[in-house]
């Protein structure tokens, strides 16, 4: 078992997917991601390609972790919060996406850093 499934097995259940506020369609979309197990697949695999390039020294924007690990960026964008909602993953410094080209905020795994920022 990798370092990430053993983390996101035992970490705290993930927050809401859809807020009040959000219409119908939005809190249908939600059960369904979270009773299929979906959202746990995707954020796991997040999880799990993040964790492989912090331990190989760098902290990617979530464009640069998507395009990486050959994920959907907005599969990305949506788990890394919930991951860090979760205390398995933490903000570092923005930098220049080397995806984008824009100041984007970097990920790391909750207590590791890479080598460069």
């Amino acid at each position: 078992m990798t370092q990430a499934a053993l983390w996101f097995e035992t970490a705290a259940p993930s927050p809401p997917r859809a807020r009040n506020s959000d219409p119908e369609t939005s809190h249908q979309a939600a059960r369904e991601v979270t009773d299929s197990g979906q959202a746990d697949t995707e954020a796991a695999r997040v999880l799990e390609v993040l964790e492989h390039l912090v331990a190989a020294g760098d902290t990617p924007t979530s464009r640069e972790l998507a395009q990486w690990g050959r994920i959907d960026r907005y599969i990305v964008a949506r788990r890394l919060p919930e991951l860090r909602d979760r205390g398995l993953v933490t903000n570092h410094h923005p930098r220049r996406c080397n995806v984008s080209g824009r100041n984007a905020m970097t990920w790391s795994t909750k207590g590791r850093t890479a080598c460069s920022s």
